[in-house]
């Protein structure tokens, strides 16, 4: 039997068209640096056979060109994970750089320390007191008293030394029924052998005691001796145990300090009295005022209206008498309110962007600039002292000068004024180098 041939049908294809150039899709959202996409093309499908049920041959199913068509259209791009790593880091970097700011923003700050050099300023005041006071007047009273006084005041200085008779007083003693008078100069001789001799004459009654004064009958330190019992020799034996003397006083006088008065002695001496009377017209002076001397001001003038001596330049003295004379005028006045008063006149004269910063209120001088006593109104005039320094209102410590400065910039800018002694800043977090620009994150420490 002849062998059958076996019989294959080309299938038929359909002539392609010509298909259209494929553009790569870039989404917009993606960055220019990121590589193109690739599209996957569709593989080309082949024609399905068809069995040859008759065992004759086996034909491919043929392709419609609407089929090829739909199978040529592209798939969506597709993104590779490598991008989104990207977005993501960028992303956190810029979430990084705002949190720094904000961080900055919120907590940095710079505290300057600043210590102002002082600098003296002072003020004359004038306020007028008087008893009923009106307007920027102070209350207070006017007193007057004139006082005199007379005083011996040793003179001053060694002088020269010379002997001279010592003189002291003795108590005569009778023990006998009957007077006995004695004269002038009889004479007392001490247990130690001092001859004495009576100033005046006396009588000594029966019994009797009675004080006389006596005076060495030699000059010289010999006669300057301690207590003792005197007889006297002028009397019988007899007599001289029943009529005697005692002393119980010290012998003086038998070296004496001869002083020649000089004009430095005699001011001395009348500066001596003047200050005496003066604490006594001082006295007289608050007891008038009454209640208006109590814890009050009070200002005391003198003025001499005598002054004498009764031993003239030159002359041999060991003292001198004094006689003084004062007029005395005090102003008690409400201390608290002028201290105020002046207070404000110093205030007054610190330039603008400086403060009052320390005053001694002990260091006012008043002084009475003139006075009626018959209006009992009288003039202070204070002169008031203390130190100023720049405030924080002054244009040193504008801010906005001061921002953006590293600490060495801080410290120069200050040089330059010379009502700053000292500067220097702290920056808070530690690790800041510059002042913030932020003007309320500066704070500014001044340290009186």
């Amino acid at each position: 039997m002849p062998r059958r041939k076996k019989i294959v049908e080309k299938p038929v294809v359909p002539e392609p068209k010509e298909e259209e150039p494929v553009i790569p899709v870039r989404p917009s959202s993606v960055p220019e640096e990121v590589e193109e996409m690739e599209i996957d093309q569709p593989p080309e499908r082949k024609p399905k056979a068809v069995p040859d049920w008759e065992g004759e041959a086996e034909v491919e199913e043929p392709v419609t060109s609407a089929q090829a068509d739909s199978k040529k259209k592209p798939r969506p791009p597709a993104i590779h994970i490598s991008l989104y790593r990207k977005i993501a880091s960028a992303f956190a970097v810029a979430t990084g750089l705002i949190l720094v700011v904000v961080l900055y923003l919120a907590f940095a700050r710079a505290t300057i320390t600043v210590v102002p050099r002082k600098v003296p300023v002072s003020t004359e005041v004038l306020v007028t007191v008087r008893p009923q006071p009106t307007g920027d007047e102070v209350k207070g009273v006017l007193e007057q008293t004139t006082a005199e006084k007379t005083k011996t005041v040793p003179i001053a200085g060694e002088g020269r030394t010379e002997e001279a008779q010592a003189v002291g007083t003795v108590t005569l003693i009778n023990l006998t029924s009957r007077g006995q008078p004695l004269v002038a100069t009889t004479r007392l001789l001490s247990e130690g052998g001092a001859l004495f001799r009576l100033k005046s004459g006396v009588t000594v009654s029966a019994g009797g005691r009675l004080d006389a004064e006596v005076y060495a009958d030699k000059p010289g330190a010999s006669g300057n001796i301690e207590p003792s019992k005197f007889t006297i020799p002028g009397l019988n034996s007899s007599l001289q145990q029943s009529i005697y003397a005692v002393s119980t006083t010290q012998m003086t006088g038998g070296v004496r300090t001869v002083k020649v008065v000089t004009e430095a002695d005699v001011e001395s001496a009348v500066a001596a009295v003047e200050r005496e009377l003066a604490d006594e017209a001082t006295a007289t002076l608050r007891a008038l005022a009454g209640d208006s001397a109590d814890g009050r001001g009070e200002i005391v003038s003198y003025e001499a209206t005598k002054r004498q001596t009764d031993a003239a330049v030159g002359t041999e003295a060991s003292a001198v008498e004094v006689t003084v004379g004062i007029r005395a005028e005090g102003v008690f006045y409400d201390l608290e309110a002028v201290e105020e008063r002046a207070l404000s006149g110093l205030r007054a004269a610190i330039p603008a962007g400086q403060e009052l910063v320390s005053v001694d209120k002990e260091s006012f001088q008043v002084t009475v600039e003139r006075s009626d006593a018959e209006a009992g109104v009288a003039t202070l005039k204070i002169l008031a002292a203390g130190d100023a320094a720049v405030n924080d209102g002054s244009d040193i410590f504008d801010r906005e000068k001061l921002a953006g400065l590293s600490a060495k910039g801080v410290a120069e800018y200050f040089k330059k004024f010379p009502e700053i002694e000292a500067a220097s800043v702290r920056f808070r977090p530690s690790w800041l180098r510059r002042v913030p620009k932020l003007k309320d994150h500066i704070d500014i420490v001044i340290v009186r």
